[in-house]
């Protein structure tokens, strides 16, 4: 969803067909993962931050986003370096230092960062249930759709409830232990939210279709492509294209 602090944030993204703006995103990430040179992957992260300039999205909110990613990537880029046997190294205090594994680091660890950041830029310029309902018009099917929608939501549902019931736990006197007292307790938690999720389930089912829902959800917002939508989309996705045609062009020269 948009974060509360970014509503009011001028964003052309915003105004671009919710289809256009998925199918584009999914042809951008997959081009900046596949990357396999750190010069089109910078080029592939300057393409991201402009992308995050264009959405107008606070640098607070982006940090946060960033946060969980960087802690997954950074251990590896650092590991990378030392566990890495291939390519030349160098001694740097008494370690051998791969050059290669230093290169697979510094490449995920770029690569990684474009794709969140042009997924954030992207997604956040609408709601999620815009983007989810736009993949039926990419011909997703609308089951898969609507369990992606109702998961989304309950999710977070599920979340709270957790979050209460320990609190309630530890209000009691408990207190979290490596011991199998511990283990059957949240093992005893999970059953009864999963119980209370099931019939939860039931009673929305039947809620929907007490009011006319017959497997079919209505989609909101335009689905018509403008002009502007088409241009955008060949902006983005061209510079997909141009950054495997660099290195296409890169490895071609190498070979010569």
């Amino acid at each position: 969803m948009i974060p509360e602090g970014c509503l009011n944030c001028s964003s052309h993204l915003r105004d671009w067909s919710p289809k256009a703006r998925v199918a584009s995103l999914i042809v951008l990430i997959f081009a900046l993962a596949t990357l396999g040179t750190i010069l089109p992957a910078i080029a592939g992260l300057t393409i991201s931050f402009l992308l995050l300039a264009i959405s107008g999205l606070p640098l607070k909110v982006v940090a946060n986003r960033l946060r969980w990613p960087l802690i997954f990537l950074l251990p590896i880029c650092l590991i990378l370096p030392f566990t890495t046997d291939a390519g030349a190294k160098v001694n740097l205090m008494s370690q051998d230092l791969s050059l290669q594994g230093a290169h697979m680091g510094l490449l995920m660890l770029i690569k990684g960062v474009s794709v969140v950041i042009s997924a954030l830029a992207m997604l956040e310029a609408a709601p999620f249930s815009v983007h989810a309902l736009a993949l039926r018009t990419l011909k997703v099917p609308d089951t898969l759709v609507q369990i992606i929608l109702f998961s989304h939501r309950y999710i977070f549902v599920i979340s709270r409830e957790m979050e209460n019931t320990f609190r309630s736990l530890v209000s009691r006197g408990f207190e979290s232990k490596t011991s199998c007292q511990t283990a059957r307790v949240i093992g005893a938690v999970l059953g009864v939210l999963m119980i209370k999720s099931l019939d939860r389930s039931e009673r929305i089912f039947m809620a929907m279709s007490s009011r006319g829902y017959s497997g079919r959800m209505v989609g909101a917002g335009r689905d018509n492509m403008r002009g502007i939508d088409w241009i955008k989309t060949a902006l983005v996705m061209s510079a997909a294209l141009s950054l495997h045609l660099w290195e296409a062009m890169t490895w071609i020269t190498r070979l010569e």
